[in-house]
């Protein structure tokens, strides 16, 4: 399979960390850069599990590299092993073992193989839920490298996406100490979906407290998610300039109250330092 592995960390960007511009542009210029089909898992996998997968499934090929690819009758025969239909004999299998079986499904470069999987991962045993939806993935890949002969580009990130979309979790930050008033509230949220319209993002979740805002969203993998949030900002503060131009950003989890919190003490411990 002729496919690339690329992780993505953390990204923060702050009004008074100007270096963390940088950080968002390297990362969108990167997007931009990607030449191939793209593919991003839909669930949320922590990225340390999809890496210890791709491990494991490239030791699986080496070790059946004489088989491949499998015939239907030893497709069959694995997923048979993977329900455990021999349970009423036998013990049932463990963690391991379905991790395994899953896998020799996802390397079979087997049409049926990639049915079998998208219908277990309907109803998958909770213990390898996370496993079955990488294993399906990989199936995806392989075979359509085999279809089209292109190169097959997988973007791994923790919290996942949709379609050709990335998830993010985002924080804007309202400026001084004073709650947003109510007309500031639907300015914001008003300007969130208008941008997010134009720019073919997704909200999924938008929460407005008195002192930041909180998204939960589905982004292009190309977009220019900095020019998108310049615009927002920009847009919500030609009625007042309530925000701080600058956010927070991840890919990887979702940002916590916790952290929101901190940032804005962090944030008004310095302007206080700033004006004495």
């Amino acid at each position: 399979m002729v496919s690339d592995v690329f992780l993505f960390k953390n990204i923060t960007v702050s009004i008074s960390k100007p270096n963390h511009n940088d950080a968002i542009r390297n990362f969108a210029d990167s997007m931009q850069n990607l030449q191939g089909n793209l593919h991003i898992l839909e669930q949320q996998v922590p990225v340390q599990r999809q890496v210890a997968y791709f491990k494991f499934s490239d030791k699986l090929k080496r070790e059946q590299s004489a088989q491949l690819p499998f015939d239907d009758e030893r497709v069959d025969e694995i997923y048979a092993a993977l329900q455990d239909e021999q349970a009423a004999e036998t013990a049932p299998i463990g963690k391991a073992e379905k991790r395994r079986l899953l896998t020799l499904l996802a390397i079979s470069r087997s049409v049926k193989a990639f049915r079998m999987l998208q219908s277990y991962i309907k109803h998958p045993d909770p213990e390898v839920a996370d496993w079955t939806a990488m294993a399906l993935m990989e199936s995806r890949l392989a075979l359509e490298t085999e279809l089209s002969n292109e190169k097959q580009i997988y973007i791994a990130t923790a919290m996942g996406g949709k379609g050709q979309k990335m998830r993010f979790s985002i924080v804007l930050y309202a400026k001084g100490k004073e709650p947003l008033l109510p007309f500031q509230r639907q300015t914001i949220e008003d300007e969130v979906t208008f941008q997010f319209s134009h720019a073919d993002c997704e909200i999924e979740r938008l929460e407005i407290k008195d002192l930041y805002v909180r998204l939960l969203c589905l982004i292009p993998i190309k977009a220019n998610v900095q020019a998108i949030f310049d615009q927002i900002l920009n847009g919500c503060n030609e009625f007042g300039d309530f925000l701080q131009h600058g956010f927070t950003i991840s890919n990887v989890q979702e940002i916590t109250e916790e952290d929101i919190l901190h940032e804005i003490e962090r944030q008004q411990n310095e302007s206080t330092k700033a004006s004495d």
